[in-house]
C-alpha cells in the first residue's frame, strides 16, 4: 500500500457530522425561529447536518412530504 489507507495524493476526505439528544435533532430545535416554514417535524429526518464547516440544511423536494433516508442525505451532501 501507499500508507494512506489506499487513497492516493490529493484525495479530498469528507466529514459530515449530524447532532440530536433525547429530545430530537439539536440544531433543529435551537435554530427553530430561524427555519423554513416547510420543515416539520414530520419531515425534517435526514436533512440537517454538519458539512463544509457549516450547517446544511437539506431541501425539500415539491413531491416530498417525508424526511430523507441516511443514504440520500448523504448523497445529497456529496454531491
Amino acid at each position: 500500500g501507499d500508507g494512506h489507507g489506499g487513497h492516493g495524493a490529493g484525495a479530498a476526505c469528507a466529514l459530515v457530522g449530524k447532532c440530536w439528544d433525547d429530545d430530537g435533532d439539536f440544531l433543529l430545535i435551537e435554530g427553530a425561529e430561524s427555519l423554513p416554514e416547510w420543515l416539520q417535524p414530520s419531515n425534517s429526518q435526514n436533512r440537517c447536518f454538519i458539512a463544509r464547516g457549516d450547517v446544511q440544511l437539506l431541501l425539500q423536494s415539491a413531491e416530498a412530504e417525508a424526511g430523507l433516508g441516511l443514504a440520500e442525505a448523504l448523497a445529497s451532501l456529496a454531491g
